[in-house]
């Protein structure tokens, strides 16, 4: 791996924490913190990597390649405990960042003899409900302004379903085992819901499915 390479991943694993563990970032970025653990990150994210590059090949499993990214993820949380009293970082948050690098390593091993995995819109936003979705509905139904219309309606047209009834069938059908529905309708309310954060949802779910192939 070069320097460049390995700059690369690391803020790639910096931005996975800002955008979904900002206990563990604001934590990993003390200055205190920061000194003590620098050479455990970059390390640990160059292990993420070669054991992604290796579940790419074949060389290991997809659960070996978990345990090693929770593995690290809990190093990583032991050392900030130790270096800062009353520390909240969860080797959880760590590893899921790690995971990412993992995925990256997996993609490089795969664009070596065999085109790189990429899901499609509608595997994403399944994934999305498979994580978010008793969220997402609670939200749409908390705030139906965000869906420009009532989610309360007791008339339901079962030709023409509101938003959130849309939403909901969805999710039902989804997750459980990829269910029907209009991959352009659904996006239409998970960006209404979600709003400025529907891309890191996106991205967040993209990656998690590149990290199980």
């Amino acid at each position: 791996m070069s320097p460049q390479q390995g700059r690369v991943l690391t803020k790639s694993f910096f931005n996975e924490l800002e955008q979904e563990w900002p206990t563990e970032l604001s934590e990993l970025t003390l200055e205190k913190v920061g000194r003590a653990t620098l050479e455990q990150v970059g390390g640990n994210v160059k292990r993420a990597y070669l054991v992604g590059y290796m579940a790419g090949k074949g060389w290991t499993s997809m659960e070996e390649m978990t345990e090693v990214n929770l593995l690290l993820g809990d190093e990583l949380a032991a050392l900030i405990r130790s270096t800062l009293k009353g520390a909240k970082s969860r080797g959880a948050g760590f590893a899921s960042a790690f995971v990412c690098i993992a995925a990256e390593g997996t993609k490089a091993a795969l664009g070596g003899d065999t085109r790189a995995y990429e899901p499609s819109k509608y595997e994403i936003l399944n994934e999305i409900l498979l994580r978010e979705g008793t969220n997402i509905i609670g939200k749409s139904i908390k705030h139906p302004e965000l869906l420009g219309q009532s989610t309360l309606s007791v008339n339901v047209n079962p030709f023409n379903p509101s938003d959130s009834e849309y939403l909901t069938s969805a999710f039902l059908g989804g997750p459980s085992h990829m269910g029907h529905f209009d991959t352009e309708r659904l996006e239409t309310i998970l960006r209404k819901l979600l709003q400025d954060d529907y891309e890191r949802y996106y991205e967040s779910a993209k990656q998690r499915i590149l990290a199980s192939h």
